[in-house]
């Protein structure tokens, strides 16, 4: 006697008994759409061991079973009938055959579908969703085949979907299996780096998720000479840090992924990586992959393996910041001397404050985010209303107007102010106004001459500008314009043509040296920082490979991100004109630890002038300096007033000099004089006073200052220039040699 029960759509699922020896017999009406359930009679509840998908008609007998089952039959199109009753044995024909379907679920175990002997078929397997209603389509990765067998290797993409196999000649689908979710497969192992009691795991997340959302990662790290397991750290993706290891005791690393079945199996070995202590760079060792360093207030890590030479920036990552201390993350350009008043070999000069709109170009080290403008006044007047309006180009052309002053992005010039177009000019205001404050005259001493010790500095607000990439694949370039408002009688410090010769025919040549720095005359008719789009008519070019052009008194600030560097120079000519620290300087930069020239030298300033300037420019925020360059001793020094007695002097203006730099946590460097070797020192009382200075910088460097040993290896007569005085190109070069290496270690 058979028994019906009618499940329709909107009705809570129903559970039917089916008793030992009986079949079900599942019938839709037309449209209908729902799934049977036979449920699990050990885990209870609505865990299933198989499942159906019911459509239109009605679905092969299920059962008999040797034990009582239970089947829940959920309808959610149409109506379902599920009817018990006695079960009926029938030989199987091509009209009604179903594939039987054999195999373990889940991702990557193999099910096969198998006809009855004699039966033959083209067998298709399918895709059910479990949503309301089902979605049944093929799987285009199985192909057809007509045979009485076909594997099947479960994807992700089965997890939470019934698998079924239809056959072209059968009535009813396939029995269904339901594919779970899994753990997820091993990630990829990357690299293992080491620092002070630390470890740090990079990985890549594994292609198969097991059908579930990765939620964690678990680090297990292990003691490399017997696979002791030393620590486990869990995170949300890569990389993972492990602390508390112990320094010198080499590890290697084992990543596994975690969802919500489970964690899946290890990955496989890392390298082995070393926690030390941490340790400043240093171009006497080499270091491996992995190894990380201090450098400039930062902590890096090499990307590759880093013989004994020089730091170059280009093997390595920044970590972030070391510690607590503070870091400098922005650049001060300002290449060009400073120059005594009237008096140098590379002369500055004080000229009447141009009326006409000027322009500029030069390089940063390092892409920027942001800019701002220094102006420093060394003149006995004050500089009044400068504007300027500032943007970044692609291109370090100079053979045309717009490509030596406006700003050029993909191809295109943009001589507009921002606010009509992102790519345009940014107008700097100061302190919020349009023009900066009347600037106080610089300062200087009258003993004996009018040397330059103090000079004024006015800073813009930060402009948001990010640079864009070089088409020549060279350092990032600003472009900016200018004008100011002037006075009867105002002067400005200007240098000469003769800098900028030097720097752009170092540029022009390719020379990782060369620094680009233009200026001309945008043009007299209107104010070109306010409205760019003014005619350039009256623009002039100038041939930078000649000394026809000037550059203000003045440094461009950009903000980096990263480590910076900024290496003020104080001294006389030999620091101000020689290029011999600047050079080394600019060898060191790169743009993952871009280092700035800032040159405060001084034709024919004495020590204790060029000491006071030093004074005056730390104590300014603006500058922000982080190396200073100091020379031990002036060759503008009378070589008859001083003995051994006045070198006490010297020494203890020297020695406070340090100790103000060293107060405000910059490095010091300080250079041995050659003067002593020269001829115009030649005298037993000069001499003993520079040997006296020279020992004291050799005997208390250390904590305080680095000594960069020049006198030493000194010799007069290859290195000297025909004045006596001044380094040729064999003596530029040895003193870049000997202050290069002492610099890079930048701790």
């Amino acid at each position: 006697m058979s028994q019906t029960t009618t499940i329709k759509v909107g009705e809570s699922a129903k559970t039917i008994t089916l008793p030992e020896g009986k079949s079900l017999v599942i019938t839709g009406s037309a449209g209908a759409a729902g799934v049977a359930y036979l449920l699990d009679p050990v885990l209870g509840g609505t865990n299933s061991l198989k499942s159906w998908a019911v459509g239109t008609g009605a679905l092969a007998p299920i059962g008999p079973y040797t034990n009582s089952q239970k089947i829940r039959v959920h309808c959610s199109a149409g109506t379902i009938d599920a009817t018990v009753q006695e079960a009926v044995l029938t030989v199987v024909n091509s009209g009604s055959t179903v594939a039987t379907i054999t195999g373990t679920p889940g991702i990557n175990n193999t099910l096969t579908a198998t006809l009855p002997a004699g039966v033959v078929g083209t067998l298709q397997w399918t895709r059910t969703t479990k949503a309301v209603p089902p979605v049944k389509s093929n799987i285009a990765s199985a192909v057809a085949n007509a045979v009485n067998s076909l594997t099947y290797v479960q994807q992700q993409a089965d997890v939470g979907c019934f698998i079924g196999c239809d056959a072209s000649n059968q009535v009813s689908p396939s029995s269904l299996i339901d594919c779970p979710a899994s753990v997820p497969d091993a990630p990829t192992i990357g690299t293992l780096t080491a620092s002070a009691n630390s470890v740090s795991q990079a990985f890549t997340a594994p292609a198969n998720n097991g059908g579930a959302a990765i939620t964690n990662y678990q680090l297990s790290v292990y003691r490399a000479s017997d696979n002791v397991l030393l620590g486990q750290a869990n995170g949300s993706g890569s990389p993972i840090a492990l602390a508390g290891l112990t320094n010198g005791v080499a590890v290697y690393g084992k990543v596994a992924a975690q969802n919500s079945i489970g964690i899946g199996a290890q990955s496989a070995a890392s390298n082995t990586a070393t926690p030390a202590a941490i340790q400043g760079f240093s171009s006497t060792q080499s270091y491996p992959a992995g190894q990380q360093v201090l450098y400039a207030g930062g902590l890096y890590t090499f990307t590759a393996n880093h013989p004994a030479g020089n730091w170059t920036g280009a093997d390595v990552t920044y970590n972030g910041q070391n510690g607590s201390s503070p870091l400098n993350t922005a650049g001060v350009s300002k290449l060009l001397g400073v120059v005594g008043f009237g008096v140098g070999s590379i002369s500055t000069t004080a000229v009447a404050s141009p009326t006409t709109s000027r322009g500029m170009k030069m390089t940063m080290e390092a892409p920027f985010t942001k800019l701002k403008a220094l102006m420093y006044q060394r003149e006995p007047s004050p500089i009044r209303g400068m504007a300027f309006s500032v943007a970044a180009t692609e291109t370090d052309k100079v053979d045309t107007i717009s490509n030596a002053v406006d700003p050029i992005v993909g191809g295109v010039a943009y001589s507009v102010l921002r606010a009509n177009d992102t790519r345009g000019f940014l107008r700097l205001t100061w302190s919020s106004n349009q023009r900066s404050r009347p600037q106080a005259p610089g300062a200087a001493s009258p003993i004996p001459v009018n040397y330059i010790t103090n000079m004024s500095v006015e800073a813009s607000d930060w402009a948001n500008c990010n640079s864009v990439p070089v088409v020549t694949g060279r350092l990032p370039m600003l472009v900016a314009r200018y004008n100011r408002v002037v006075a009867v009688g105002d002067a400005e410090s200007n240098a000469s043509g003769v800098a900028l010769q030097t720097q752009y025919n170092l540029y022009n040549s390719g020379s990782p040296r060369g620094r680009l720095m233009y200026h001309p005359v945008v043009g007299t008719n209107g104010d070109h920082v306010a409205d760019p789009t003014l005619s350039k008519s009256t623009a002039v070019l100038y041939d930078p490979t000649t000394t026809a052009g000037f550059w203000k008194n003045m440094a461009w600030v950009a903000e980096h991100g990263i480590p910076t560097r900024n290496f003020a120079g104080f001294g006389d000519s030999i620091t101000e004109g020689y290029q011999w620290w600047q050079n080394a300087v600019l060898d060191l930069s790169t743009q993952t630890a871009p280092c700035y020239v800032m040159n405060f030298g001084c034709s024919s300033n004495r020590s204790n002038q060029y000491l006071g300037l030093m004074h005056s420019m730390i104590r300014e925020p603006e500058n922000r300096i982080t190396d200073v360059i100091l020379e031990a001793f002036s060759s503008n020094e009378p070589s008859n007033t001083i003995d051994v007695n006045t070198a006490d002097i010297f020494i203890a203006e020297l020695s406070d000099a340090i100790d103000a730099a060293f107060a405000r946590n910059m490095r010091i460097y300080v250079w041995t004089s050659y003067a002593a070797k020269t001829q115009g020192y030649n005298g037993a009382n000069a001499i003993a006073c520079i040997t006296k200075i020279n020992n004291w910088v050799r005997n208390n460097a250390g904590p305080k200052f680095q000594l960069v040993e020049i006198e030493a290896g000194w010799n007069n007569s290859t290195m000297i220039a025909g004045d006596n005085t001044h380094p040729n190109a064999t003596g530029i070069a040895y003193m870049s040699a000997q202050i290069l290496p002492i610099i890079q270690r930048g701790v």
